[in-house]
């Protein structure tokens, strides 16, 4: 906030997100998909084409930058509960050791 000739003047800076990936790094190889985006219960993340499922990491973050979930994607399909938290935007983080991959999340 700052005054000019006795003005309050509102001065905010806003990021947008892609509604896909962001930050993409290497992983070209893997196909990750996420659904059902929006979500109202749980999120399931299918991966194909990555050889060492045990080392991919997701992390879901909310709007203000908490992590609020972190855990391991075992298998082709995990399943991450969305029921506790609130409606908004989420940011979901999914890491191989090297590279990673960012998704926009919607919360009904």
């Amino acid at each position: 906030t700052s005054v000019s000739e006795g003005v309050q003047q509102n001065r905010w800076s806003v990021s947008l997100l892609p509604s896909e990936n962001i930050g993409e790094a290497e992983m070209s190889d893997i196909d990750i998909r996420i659904f059902p985006n929006p979500t109202t219960d749980a999120l399931t993340v299918g991966i194909t084409g990555f050889q060492d499922n045990g080392n991919l990491q997701y992390t879901i973050f909310s709007a203000d930058g908490k992590t609020i979930a972190a855990g391991n994607i075992d298998g082709s399909s995990t399943q991450i509960p969305m029921q506790r938290y609130s409606g908004g935007i989420y940011l979901l983080r999914i890491r191989d050791g090297k590279s990673e991959r960012n998704y926009r999340i919607i919360k009904h």
